[in-house]
């Protein structure tokens, strides 16, 4: 198990650094150019396509969230110098790649964990519970409906599962898995004679001649 873990844990680790070599070769069209319809392929990702749409709608959400922090105050030169356009794509790459290496791994998010997720959401939630008024509101007011953000948790939920793994299994040092690794594996050699019970007496008898040849 742990070397199973070390392994994805190296893995993970090449799947994040392929981040930066897929953005030097991915063909981008221009963050200005939307001309071309939604489902124009922006980047590639394996055999998944990134859309203009998917972009979109990620940097329109992206840009909500930083006006939301700067109470709006975030200025086109802000934008600029915070590389939130470059970000936006960056972000929907690594999750991709993320998703991909959870499908490998064939890692799932049930029906049960989306909700419990969803229901424990602080902006969802009215005095302490769940409030359904809330988070159709909530998602309203971000232009989403319940299906495609049930959706999105569901893969949130997985990238999450992922980085947990991976996290666990770069807690343990070389000489930590070394340590498991023998005490898994190690074997033990046990040398041992075979007699019969009535060999054993309690007051075995000893003849003269025995005793005078042990004397010499």
């Amino acid at each position: 198990m742990l070397s199973f873990m070390r392994k994805n844990a190296k893995s993970w680790i090449v799947k994040i650094l392929f981040v930066i070599i897929i953005l030097v070769f991915v063909f981008f069209y221009g963050y200005s150019d939307m001309r071309k319809g939604k489902e124009t392929a922006l980047a590639s990702v394996g055999k998944k396509k990134i859309t203009i749409g998917e972009y979109q709608e990620a940097y329109k959400n992206m840009l909500q969230f930083y006006r939301n922090i700067y109470q709006g105050q975030l200025t086109e030169e802000m934008i600029r110098q915070m590389g939130l356009k470059q970000k936006a794509l960056e972000n929907l790459i690594e999750r991709e790649l993320l998703l991909q290496e959870a499908g490998r791994m064939k890692m799932q998010a049930t029906a049960d964990e989306v909700r419990t997720n969803i229901m424990k959401t602080p902006a969802f939630q009215e005095n302490g519970s769940f409030s359904q008024q809330n988070y159709e509101r909530t998602l309203r007011y971000y232009g989403m409906s319940t299906a495609d953000f049930e959706m999105n948790q569901e893969k949130e939920l997985i990238i999450k599962k992922l980085e947990d793994l991976v996290k666990s299994a770069a807690r343990y040092s070389d000489q930590e898995l070394r340590n498991q690794f023998l005490l898994e594996n190690e074997k033990v050699t046990i040398e041992y004679q075979a007699f019969s019970p009535e060999a054993i007496r309690e007051n075995p008898a000893v003849s003269p001649q025995e005793i005078e040849s042990r004397q010499n």
